[in-house]
């Protein structure tokens, strides 16, 4: 599949001789994928996850994607999604992620490679009900020495609503939970 990037400068400094416009931070870009489908779609939103992050260590490579149904036992009293249930969905969508990259959770652990979540940022913008279909996607944004960043979605099939998006910081580490140096084989992986 192909991709076009565009990146949108949504303020600027002025102008330098040198480099034309340049951002004020990162958070000031905003993402547009174009599929190959002709597709256009604003890629988590206006929302800029970019904040904080070094432009040399963002990475853009296609969404994993898996689908979820909603059950009874997943709403709460209201008939919607429980706000914690999320949470579970992102970490299906991210050892999806994994697998579709070669890598189980399971041998990276035996491995003596462990990948807890260390930050976590969600917005919760629209509920699910019983009985939707929902659409995890998963995606990296950042790769660091020891840690590496996910940006998640849920949306809705039947109508492509966004209804949840976060950002989760995973760190490596190994026995004693001491940190560790992610594999390069991962890099490789997270990068392709």
């Amino acid at each position: 599949m192909n991709f076009n990037i565009t990146l949108e400068l949504k303020k600027t400094q002025p102008e330098d001789k040198d480099h034309g416009l340049r951002p004020n931070n990162l958070s000031d870009l905003k993402v547009m994928i174009v599929d190959d489908n002709e597709r256009n779609r604003m890629i988590f939103g206006d929302r800029a996850f970019f904040s904080g992050l070094r432009s040399e260590y963002l990475y853009f490579q296609e969404v994993t994607t898996m689908e979820i149904r909603v059950y009874y036992e997943d709403t709460d009293a209201a008939g919607v999604v429980y706000y914690s249930n999320y949470l579970k969905y992102f970490e299906r969508g991210r050892t999806e992620y994994f697998r579709d990259r070669g890598f189980s959770v399971g041998e990276m652990a035996r491995r003596g490679f462990v990948f807890p979540v260390v930050h976590l940022e969600i917005d919760y913008r629209s509920p699910a009900l019983h009985d939707d279909l929902l659409r995890v996607e998963t995606t990296v944004l950042e790769i660091r020495k020891s840690t590496f960043t996910l940006a998640q979605q849920v949306l809705r099939v039947v109508d492509g609503k966004l209804l949840v998006d976060g950002k989760v910081i995973l760190a490596c580490v190994g026995p004693g939970m001491k940190p560790k140096r992610l594999p390069e084989e991962v890099i490789q992986a997270i990068k392709e």
